[in-house]
């Protein structure tokens, strides 16, 4: 049988509820209200993982995590922090294949 690529796509999602459970585990949006928490996650859930959508999730997380304390235990720069939120972020993406309708 003979297939072809162009009949299948990719397909990449993440889940507002992984975000959540990674903000908890690694202790990130300790700073935030409830209303900006759940704003954030709702785009997570309306909103496929782009590397832009991931991006912005993670300067949310960022700018509403204690980064004074997270620098003071694990010793990152501001930058390696934000890239560190980015890796375990993605991490917590997953891809699929599909075949495309018609």
């Amino acid at each position: 049988m003979e297939f072809n690529l162009k009949d299948f796509e990719m397909v990449k999602r993440w889940s507002a509820s992984d975000i959540r459970g990674l903000c908890v585990e690694k202790n990130w949006y300790t700073c935030g209200d409830c209303s900006a928490y759940e704003e954030m996650l709702g785009f997570v859930y309306n909103n496929e993982p782009t590397k832009e959508n991931i991006f912005k999730v993670a300067v949310d997380i960022f700018n509403h995590s204690d980064v004074a304390t997270i620098q003071a235990c694990c010793g990152y720069s501001e930058k390696e922090l934000l890239t560190s939120i980015l890796f375990e972020i993605e991490r917590k993406t997953y891809t699929y294949w599909e075949e495309k309708e018609d």
